[in-house]
């Protein structure tokens, strides 16, 4: 039998959010009318209840509350994130790592294949998109085998054996930039990484006839220490063992990257580029590392589902 999640989102006693979307769902069709006349004001009788297809049926057209706007197919994902929820909101708090990856767009500001703003330090904002969440192996205990076979990519690509040049077209189609891009790509700590990382994706994106892909726009002077291996990370500027070549001084262009941390190296990369006349109108990365949440939020998103 297929299951449906409602959502409703309504006044507490402690905090105040909208009627909107959200992963939730009424007990009864009594209890929704009293939310809507403002008699109820706990939100524990609205979380963690599964109704079957004709009974969510039922109550939407009972309560005349206009769930149907919020309904969604609850499959095998979704099923899995409401049982890791509700055995953390019971206590377990062996659960709360299983429910963060189980949810991490709610948790997360940006969510995958979907285009967001870059903030440059000159106000300058940048179209940007990544492909799915990269997730530390010291957390795989916790994910799915999809997300594991995700993250084993984003490795395979950084030892240059896949291209993932069709994720990537995907992903540069949705930033909606003009045609005939030139593409460069974000300095490694070494030429050899940089050709080892990009060269695959660089030939396989040369027969797309509206990509110009750029593998050879730097010049490496000398090798620096890598960031994935300093603890402050951020105080390492990117392109201090790099020179821009001329072959793209005063074109538009668009930055490939394997995954973004906190964003700064790829930000200083493209104000450097604008040092030199090169206009960065995209950027596109393979995955975006998860920030774990903080306990406060994770409490709170499992009871309210705000986001």
């Amino acid at each position: 039998m297929e299951y449906t999640v409602s959502a409703y989102l309504y006044k507490t006693n402690d905090y105040c959010f909208p009627k909107e979307k959200g992963m939730r769902v009424c007990k009864s069709v009594s209890i929704i009318k009293e939310i809507e006349n403002g008699k109820n004001d706990y939100m524990d009788c609205l979380t963690g209840i599964l109704f079957p297809d004709e009974q969510n049926q039922y109550m939407e057209k009972e309560s005349g509350c206009g769930l149907s706007c919020s309904r969604a197919t609850c499959n095998y994902k979704g099923r899995a994130q409401m049982g890791y929820r509700n055995a953390f909101r019971a206590g377990e708090s062996k659960a709360e790592r299983f429910y963060v990856y189980s949810a991490l767009e709610d948790f997360m500001d940006e969510k995958p294949m979907i285009p967001f703003k870059m903030k440059l330090s000159s106000g300058k904002k940048i179209p940007a998109i990544f492909i799915d969440y990269y997730i530390p192996k010291r957390d795989w205990n916790f994910i799915t085998e999809e997300q594991r076979k995700f993250v084993q990519m984003v490795y395979d690509f950084k030892d240059g054996r896949v291209s993932c040049s069709r994720l990537f077209k995907e992903a540069l189609a949705k930033l909606e930039l003009p045609d005939h891009l030139t593409v460069v790509f974000m300095p490694c700590s070494n030429q050899s990484k940089y050709l080892t990382r990009f060269s695959r994706l660089n030939n396989a994106l040369s027969y797309e006839e509206k990509l110009n892909p750029m593998l050879y726009s730097l010049t490496y002077l000398e090798a620096r220490e890598s960031k994935h291996n300093i603890k402050d990370r951020d105080k390492v500027n990117a392109d201090s063992n790099v020179i821009i070549s001329a072959d793209i001084v005063g074109k538009k262009v668009v930055i490939i990257d394997d995954v973004i941390t906190t964003g700064s190296s790829i930000k200083e990369h493209a104000e450097e580029l604008g040092k030199y006349g090169v206009e960065v109108i995209g950027i596109a990365c393979l995955a975006k590392t998860v920030k774990y949440p903080e306990k406060a939020e994770i409490w709170l998103e499992s009871r309210f589902h705000f986001k």
